[in-house]
């Protein structure tokens, strides 16, 4: 049935396109009438046959262009979710349209909308949101001096105020909202009978039986209505103890009630027979649709074979014409094919070509940053550790830190092209936990303290002491995800916390909340898209190179994960997601002379040559191995070092990668000539992702980037030392 009355609408609208303006105002009062009559089925409670129709109005609605006709068939359909239990889509769904019309000039329907959304919220019972937006109907209504939406929105905070038993100020806004009253509205029952019970409460019996006589009248021939008003004049000649009359009014809710019982069963009675009544004549009005179909059936098989056989003819003749064209066609074809193949395979191959280029360019760029970076890091570390005063100290530690803000944004976009390379893989080894958080968190002391923020930790001590895992990954994700928590929080508070999943042996949840500036809900659908960066509607104190989160992201999806994230503007933002990690058996090994020696500092028997042409590096990195104690050699030209480790014997070599005369790979293959044990480390700040790989195959036992940790720096080492 609602098929075929949509498919009469969409007929209507047709002719209307022929027919002109007037008809397409016809159509618009028949969609209003079929809205209005949605309410017939809500109060028979079929709830599916109200949202299609409305669905179906709102349809025609947007291809009539009628904006106001589109407004209240989405509004039609939040009053249908709200009756039929489902609130939360009703108040997603005037959200929706609120946001939409807000800049529009329907101010009078926005009003009406904030009422709307309040009494949705009302079924959810969540009252402070109720009365939130009753008065932003009120404001929207006085500003647009638009009566009837002041006079409804506080008939309603009065009703909000009755219920939660706050008689005074119900009756205050009960009051006030006669002002608003058109005189010439007919009065509904909720008026005088609220003004009644209102009344009842606070005691003031004398116009509270007004007030009650006057929706007692008002509801003649509403038995649903009537009998309420018989049960609360129980209750004001109960309060007034006036017996008699209670009891007088609690023998006419009882006929009331018998009545209504009588109807009711009447009006069941006679639907049954209308729905049984309307089924046969379907039944009978598909037998004759039936039978019609068949007579046309026939009537369309004989024509379909003379068309058929007729169509048969033609196509054989065009299938013989269209052959030979083919077969010239096929040739031409054939040769312009061979020739899209070349121009796509010079295509792929300058593709190729332009993004090796752009490997190498990252290389290039990547070696000729981290090396003054090396410096810069390195010589701030080691005045920092010379016991500066305290003004020196903190310039110091703003160098030290815009020195590893820079690392961080080098080490983003070389982690972007290997991502977009496909060259990154899970790198997985033994690892506290523990240790890393702490590690991170004192790594963003510094950055804290100058935004005057607090750092909070929750760490959930179940989690097992050693995991086995990628943590360099991780470690790169919390660190942008606080580096982020930081760009947007100043005098505030930063949380992150590690908690091991419930009922799971090898899930964990990591979580970096701030209670800054916030995300705004639309921004978030884009948060993580490349480039894209939340921050650039403010000011320039939150600016950034916005690679963070895109990293992240790519990050965790790579190690299995996904990132998520809530936040509200000026409510803070959360980033959160879980990784599994298998918990780690070392076996336990005895402490040898080495470890004890490193304990005490006590190294002046280890010989270490560093072999780089950049003569700053050289010293520097000698200064920072000197001070634990090592004795260090250091060259500039790796032909002389090879001559020296010829003649002397040494622990470990640290070898720079790019030098003249001769490279680090063809130094190593030479040393590799007369030498197979020494160890020898790659200590570089290229960053190609083959380095690594080639290095080894040259014959080098590590790799070390610069600008490096110096506590990542000597555990690499220490591994290679032998006592």
């Amino acid at each position: 049935m609602k098929k075929r009355i949509f498919i009469l609408i969409i007929i209507l609208y047709n002719c209307s396109s022929v027919l002109g303006q007037k008809n397409d105002s016809l159509l618009k009062d028949s969609l209003y009438k079929l809205l209005d009559s949605v309410n017939v089925f809500n109060g028979l409670g079929r709830f599916k046959e109200s949202i299609d129709y409305t669905n179906n109005a709102l349809e025609l609605s947007k291809i009539l262009g009628d904006q106001e006709l589109t407004i209240k068939s989405q509004r039609k359909l939040a009053e249908i979710y709200s009756r039929m239990g489902n609130p939360e889509k009703g108040i997603s769904t005037i959200e929706s349209l609120i946001e939409k019309i807000k800049e529009t000039n329907y101010k009078k329907e926005l009003a009406d909308l904030y009422c709307l959304l309040a009494l949705s919220y009302k079924e959810l019972k969540k009252y402070d949101n109720v009365e939130y937006y009753l008065n932003i109907s009120f404001e929207s209504s006085k500003k647009i001096k638009y009566k009837k939406g002041q006079w409804v929105a506080l008939i309603n905070l009065g009703i909000l105020n009755y219920s939660r038993k706050k008689y005074e100020k119900a009756h205050t806004y009960f009051e006030t909202s006669i002002l608003y009253l058109d005189p010439d509205h007919k009065m509904s029952i909720s008026f005088p009978f609220y003004f009644a019970v209102t009344k009842i409460e606070l005691g003031d019996y004398i116009n509270a039986k007004k007030y009650l006589d006057k929706a007692y009248k008002i509801s003649q021939g509403n038995i649903n209505n009537l009998k309420t008003m018989c049960l609360t004049y129980v209750k004001l000649y109960e309060k007034q103890n006036n017996l008699t009359e209670a009891i007088s009014w609690y023998k006419k809710y009882v006929e009331y009630e018998t009545t209504y019982h009588k109807e009711l069963n009447k009006n069941k009675e006679e639907t049954l027979q209308l729905k049984y009544d309307l089924e046969i004549k379907d039944k009978q009005i598909q037998i004759a649709n039936k039978e019609k179909e068949i007579r046309e059936g026939k009537i369309k098989t004989s024509r379909m074979i003379i068309y058929f056989i007729t169509f048969l003819l033609i196509s054989f003749l065009f299938t013989i014409f269209f052959l030979h064209k083919g077969k010239q066609k096929e040739k031409s074809l054939n040769n312009n094919l061979k020739e899209k193949n070349k121009e796509l395979l010079i295509a792929k191959e300058k593709v190729e070509f332009l993004s090796n280029i752009k490997s190498n360019f990252f290389s290039m760029i990547s070696h000729e940053l981290r090396t003054p970076l090396y410096t810069i890091t390195g010589i701030t570390e080691l005045l920092i550790n010379n016991n500066p005063d305290k003004n020196q100290k903190g310039y110091l530690e703003s160098l030290k830190f815009a020195g590893n803000h820079l690392i961080s944004l080098i080490n983003n976009i070389l982690q972007n092209n290997k991502i977009e390379k496909k060259e990154l893989k899970i790198n997985s080894q033994s690892f506290n936990l523990k240790e890393i958080i702490n590690n991170t968190l004192s790594a963003f002391e510094y950055y804290a303290n100058k935004s005057n923020n607090k750092l909070h930790i929750d760490f959930d001590n179940s989690i097992p002491e050693i995991l086995y895992g990628d943590v360099i990954k991780l470690s790169q994700v919390l660190n942008n995800l606080l580096s982020n928590a930081m760009k947007f929080t100043y005098n505030g508070n930063i949380w992150i916390t590690v908690k091991k999943e419930i009922n799971s042996d090898d899930k964990y949840f990591f979580s970096v909340k701030d209670d800054g500036i916030g995300i705004n809900i639309d921004k978030q659908k884009i948060l993580f898209d490349d480039l894209i960066q939340e921050s650039l509607d403010f000011d320039n104190k939150y600016e950034g190179s916005g690679l963070g989160l895109q990293i992240s992201k790519k990050l965790l999806k790579i190690l299995g994960s996904n990132i998520k994230v809530n936040s509200q503007i000026n409510n803070g933002s959360e980033f959160y997601f879980t990784i599994s990690f298998k918990e780690y058996f070392p076996v336990k090994k005895s402490e040898n002379d080495l470890e004890k020696i490193s304990k005490k500092g006590l190294l002046t028997d280890i010989k270490v040559m560093v072999i780089d042409d950049n003569k700053i590096n050289l010293i520097l990195t000698k200064k920072i191995l000197e001070n634990s104690g090592i004795q260090v050699t250091i060259f500039e030209n790796p032909i002389k070092a090879i001559e020296k480790i010829k003649e002397k014997k040494f622990e470990l070599i640290l070898m720079d990668i790019h030098m003249p005369p001769i490279n680090g790979y063809e130094a190593t293959k030479i040393i590799r000539e007369f030498n197979k044990n020494i160890p020898i480390i790659a200590l570089t700040a290229s960053s190609l992702h083959d380095n690594k790989e080639r290095a080894i195959k040259a014959g080098m036992n590590d790799f070390i980037n610069k600008p490096y940790v110096q506590k990542e720096f000597f555990e690499i080492i220490s591994k290679y030392i032998k006592t």
